[in-house]
């Protein structure tokens, strides 16, 4: 599971959606971003048939186009 928020100045702003694909091996993330800017993905995970998520890891990743 991920989020994806629109950084600024004042707050996050939860933008882009996301498609995220299991294989054997590796896990394929597809993001899509509305606009240009400063975003952050948050990963979450979650351990066996737990409905309650964590954060694993995060990605800042900054959209110029």
């Amino acid at each position: 599971m991920c989020s994806i928020y629109l950084l600024n100045e004042k707050e996050e702003k939860e933008e882009g959606l996301s498609l995220i694909n299991f294989y054997k091996d590796k896990i394929e993330i597809d993001c899509i971003f509305n606009k240009k800017g400063k975003y952050i993905i948050y990963f979450l995970g979650n351990k066996g048939d737990s409905f309650l998520y964590n954060q694993a890891l995060s990605y800042i990743v900054n959209v110029v186009y």
